[in-house]
């Protein structure tokens, strides 16, 4: 009798509790240049054609939130570590590009604080859980050349912590090297 009552609480408290991974709330981001701010539908996409643009999108991110970016160039000062004016992807979170050939997003700032320490572009708080975040069909332009070679810094594309954290189907480029100089090697990640 114990069990079926216990049975009995755990549906009903399923049935109260909204499953936010079914919400799935999508939005998506154009390099727009009609002066348009959008409403973050794919017919009328927010325009992040700027990184003070794309960085206050991303800022507003929720857990499980599919984001679908454009084709084109994106300017982002990256994650928000060490950056005051950067982002964290959040639990579940989907960044899905156009395609690696179409979608590239491009840092464009390397913060001082950062030090020799890096500055990844892309990246999930690894203090909170971070499971299911999803990169994928995009192209990360570290931009190395023009931010840290004058110092001995480091870039990465994306950092993911947590299970079922994924990167597919997602090049970087322009990043350090061991020598010191950018790379013209390009990573993938079928």
């Amino acid at each position: 009798m114990v069990w079926k009552l216990w049975i009995l609480l755990l549906v009903l408290s399923a049935l109260a509790e909204p499953n936010a991974r079914a919400a799935g709330l999508k939005i998506w981001i154009a390099a727009r240049t009609d002066g348009v701010a959008g409403t973050g539908t794919s017919n009328n996409p927010y325009d992040g054609h700027t990184a003070v643009l794309f960085d206050r999108i991303m800022q507003g991110l929720t857990p499980y939130m599919v984001v679908h970016l454009g084709p084109g160039l994106f300017k982002t000062t990256g994650s928000a570590g060490y950056n005051p004016d950067g982002f964290y992807l959040p639990v579940g979170c989907k960044i899905i590009g156009a395609g690696m050939d179409l979608t590239t997003l491009r840092c464009v700032y390397y913060p001082a604080a950062a030090g020799v320490n890096g500055h990844p572009v892309l990246q999930n708080r690894m203090d909170v859980d971070g499971d299911g975040v999803e990169v994928t069909d995009l192209t990360v332009d570290c931009n190395w050349q023009n931010l840290g070679a004058a110092a001995a810094t480091k870039m990465g594309a994306v950092s993911l912590s947590g299970n079922h954290a994924a990167i597919r189907r997602v090049r970087a480029i322009n990043m350090p090297t061991e020598t010191g100089r950018a790379s013209r090697r390009r990573s993938s990640f079928p």
